[in-house]
């Protein structure tokens, strides 16, 4: 059985721990933009990215499918196209008040983790809201509060004036990408790993978190992503990845 429903979180085996699952799409309508909103809807990027594509839905998982253990039979997909003549290259896939799975909590002692399949070589960081109150990892947590970006390292820039950059993406393969948040320093300044969007750089919230987007930058001058996300899930810091199923 891929899940245990328990209460409002899905509770999966992922070796000997257990990974608290943030969306799977599996129960998601078709179609709808459950937890991420379609790319070009930001104000802050939409100008960074060509008109013509801006896919954002639940579908069933096209090919290649995933190999990766636990995958499931639906995926959030994204399409853009990043402009030829901007160096400020970013798309912000925001989960900002979406019909399913709206700004979720994300618990910043635990490691997040991404299944996910991109087209061609980006980088990835997290923009994580600094909200007042805190809940179950999963649960709505508002839109009130600071953006800072996170990664693992890589974060090239502070504001919005630049790409934020962060972990880079392998195109053309199912990965299971980790950001061990409870690595990442809090409360002090923490270049590479910290940088304000529009915030003060720093994890410093007076309650909890809320994973607000993803920002995918550029790493060319000109070309089209296509980003599948199978599912999004954390485990504990001590929980280790485990690739394919075979």
């Amino acid at each position: 059985m891929k899940a245990l429903l328990t209460g409002s979180m899905l509770m999966l085996g992922v070796g000997s721990a257990l990974a608290q699952t943030i969306e799977d799409f599996e129960n998601a309508l078709l179609d709808a933009q459950t937890m991420f909103r379609a790319p070009r809807y930001s104000g802050s990027t939409s100008a960074m990215l060509e008109t013509k594509w801006s896919v954002g839905r639940v579908t069933r998982m096209p090919r290649p499918l995933s190999t990766l253990s636990l995958a499931g039979v639906q995926v959030f997909e994204a399409q853009f196209e990043f402009k030829w003549n901007r160096e400020d290259r970013w798309c912000r896939l925001t989960t900002f008040n979406t019909t399913g799975r709206p700004n979720p909590y994300i618990d910043v002692t635990k490691k997040l983790k991404l299944d996910l399949w991109v087209s061609a070589p980006v980088r990835l960081a997290l923009g994580v809201r600094e909200v007042g109150g805190v809940g179950a990892i999963g649960n709505n947590g508002g839109t009130s509060g600071p953006i800072e970006w996170v990664a693992p390292s890589g974060l090239v820039s502070n504001g919005q004036a630049f790409r934020p950059g962060g972990l880079l993406l392998t195109g053309g393969q199912w990965q299971t990408v980790e950001i061990d948040l409870s690595a990442i320093p809090k409360g002090i300044a923490a270049p590479g790993q910290v940088a304000s969007f529009v915030g003060n750089g720093r994890l410093d919230s007076p309650g909890g978190y809320v994973l607000e987007h993803l920002a995918f930058s550029g790493e060319g001058l000109h070309y089209s992503v296509q980003v599948m996300i199978d599912r999004i899930y954390q485990t504990s810091p001590s929980e280790t990845s485990r690739g394919d199923k075979g």
